[in-house]
């Protein structure tokens, strides 16, 4: 498919190979973790979970929402918000 969403994930992991890796992470306008090529980004630190918001221009959807589910059922704290990209480096 090369409509919505699915163009943009088509030019960020090919842009990533481009440059030698394997998976690229695309940024919201606002210069923020959106997503990647393929999934969707969750950041986990001291059973809190971060993903970015839905407004985020990514693409929502089954899995995603049913992570979320399964990690608030198993006692993690779920939180949608911007996440800066700084927060892969810890």
């Amino acid at each position: 498919k090369a409509g919505g969403n699915y163009l943009s994930s088509l030019l960020v992991g090919g842009e990533a190979r481009r440059h030698g890796y394997d998976e690229g992470i695309a940024l919201s306008v606002d210069g923020y973790l959106s997503e990647g090529a393929g999934e969707n980004i969750f950041v986990i630190k001291d059973r809190v979970i971060t993903t970015p918001p839905a407004t985020s221009a990514i693409l929502p959807g089954i899995t995603r929402d049913s992570i979320m589910t399964i990690a608030r059922d198993k006692g993690y704290e779920v939180r949608e918000a911007n996440i800066a990209r700084e927060a892969l480096y810890l």
